[in-house]
């Protein structure tokens, strides 16, 4: 850091100290509430765990395939999460509050990498800190650091891309792009980054083409040293490629990011709309843009990044955000309020996470956890249920519900325990249960009160079951076509 930005830091701290303060304070009391029942976690760690424990690249437990837009285990994509969480996971425990602060601890990495990079770009301190700050607060942030998907994973891979190309380390940038699409397909906003960065210079120093070239050339072999990697990790795999690049192309054009200001709970995410349009009509008339080379690429690189991708999910608007946050930062420092947007952000996203704490604040997964371990007699047989049931379970063959009955009855399991779901907002795995133990005789064992309501563990034994349960093999790409939901 300069000395200018050591001064800025020492002339802020009670500022800097308080925003960090409030910072650790959201992050504990919504720790494990946020999200209470959020799926995601159990299906991505069991990708991860099934891989490095058991050395099985396919998704075993969710019925998950790449066809129908889900990630079927590690098989084309996820190795390098599995490389980074899993040996942690193996020395504490695969828990979701585990899982939960690794990614905590990526997403502050990954502000940190981002702010550096907006300072070595602009060399102002308070626009780099504010929006490393932000990028924590905002919900997108926020929720990458707050489950175990892969997402905030890759998004620190993108931002040390960012990073090593605005300190010229061009070979570099290239092969931790191609890491960040190992990681996730999403990764792809790494290349999207390195293609931008080049691209622009070569239009607007057209006096140092033979330059840029050569800089562009050693990114280009940094990616190939990247594809050589991936080609080593999945090399069994790579025939199904293709198919699986192209499965995703049947959405609408910047659908990920109608589906997060659109169509999420509340339309809670349309205030940040209207904020961002504000910024790019002010940006536009300041005319404040046009020497901004980093903002430059960066929005380059994110508008490709919505026509290129389809699936309208709304997690990956987090590949988006950052650009966002810097227009704003870049606008409120011009107007000489350059913490104004952190002032806003404050004022508009404590209530709701206000709201989300006062009602989830009673969810506790490890009791419920504690009376699955308790309920399921210990034994050989296969265990179905909902998919956070996974984390009493993962040492055991263990199916989720939400893979769908057709998944599960397609296997011919002769007996099995299945879990109830007792979440209020759990009617689909309900009806997942109901259909498959139709052809079951089933024995209830237990009840156990959870949620304010009843969880019942069955033992059900096939009807006309006569012969010994087979081994089972993992659930591919050809096997189901079900979709997790995002």
């Amino acid at each position: 850091m300069t000395e200018r930005g050591v001064t800025w830091l020492r002339t802020h701290r009670v500022a800097v100290s308080l925003f960090l303060l409030g910072l650790m304070l959201l992050y504990t009391l919504l720790r494990g509430v946020y999200r209470p029942e959020n799926r995601d976690d159990a299906f991505s760690l069991s990708f991860l765990y099934n891989f490095l424990n058991r050395g099985i690249e396919d998704d075993l437990s969710f019925g998950n395939a790449f066809r129908s837009s889900g990630q079927n285990g590690v098989a084309l994509f996820g190795k390098i999460q599995a490389f980074i969480y899993g040996p942690i996971l193996n020395i504490v425990g695969w828990s979701r509050d585990a899982a939960h602060l690794i990614s905590t601890v990526v997403m502050a990495l990954t502000a940190i990498a981002w702010g550096a990079a907006i300072g070595r770009a602009t060399g102002r301190t308070s626009v780099a800190a504010i929006s490393a700050g932000l990028l924590l607060l905002v919900e997108p942030g926020f929720a990458a650091a707050n489950q175990a998907r892969p997402d905030a994973l890759t998004l620190l891979f993108v931002a040390l891309s960012i990073l090593s190309l605005a300190y010229r380390r061009w070979v570099l940038a290239g092969v931790l792009a191609l890491a960040a699409v190992e990681i996730h397909p999403m990764g792809v906003a790494a290349l999207l980054h390195v293609i931008a960065w080049h691209g622009i210079a070569m239009v607007r120093a057209r006096e140092r083409r033979k330059e840029i070239a050569l800089a562009a050339m050693k990114s280009a072999f940094g990616m190939g040293l990247g594809a050589i990697a991936y080609a080593l990790l999945h090399w069994q795999r790579l025939p199904e490629l293709p198919a699986v690049l192209f499965s995703n192309s049947g959405g609408s054009v910047g659908g990920f990011a109608f589906s997060y200001f659109f169509e999420t709970q509340y339309l809670r995410h349309l205030p940040e709309l209207v904020i961002f349009v504000g910024a790019a009509a002010l940006a536009i008339k300041l005319r404040l843009l046009q020497n901004e080379r980093l903002f430059a690429v960066m929005a380059v690189a994110s508008v490709a990044l919505l026509l290129l991708i389809r699936r309208e999910n709304f997690h990956y608007m987090l590949f988006v955000y950052p650009v966002l946050i810097y227009l704003l930062v870049l606008v409120a420092d011009r107007l000489r309020r350059v913490a104004l947007p952190l002032l806003v952000f404050v004022a508009l996203l404590t209530p709701q996470y206000t709201f989300a704490y006062i009602q989830n604040r009673d969810y506790d997964l490890n009791t419920y956890l504690s009376a699955i371990a308790v309920a399921v007699p210990d034994d050989a047989l296969p265990v179905i249920g909902p998919p956070n049931a996974w984390f009493a379970m993962y040492e055991r063959e263990f199916y989720s519900l939400q893979s769908g009955s057709h998944a599960l009855i397609a296997r011919d399991l002769q007996a099995f325990y299945i879990i109830s779901n007792p979440y209020p907002d759990a009617e689909n795995d309900r009806r997942v249960a109901r259909e498959l133990v139709s052809g079951y005789s089933c024995v209830q064992l237990s009840t156990t009160p959870v949620f304010e309501t009843l969880m019942t563990v069955e033992r059900c034994v096939h009807s006309g079951a006569a012969k010994p349960q087979e081994p089972l093999t993992p659930i591919g790409s050809r096997d189901v076509a079900h979709v997790l939901p995002s």
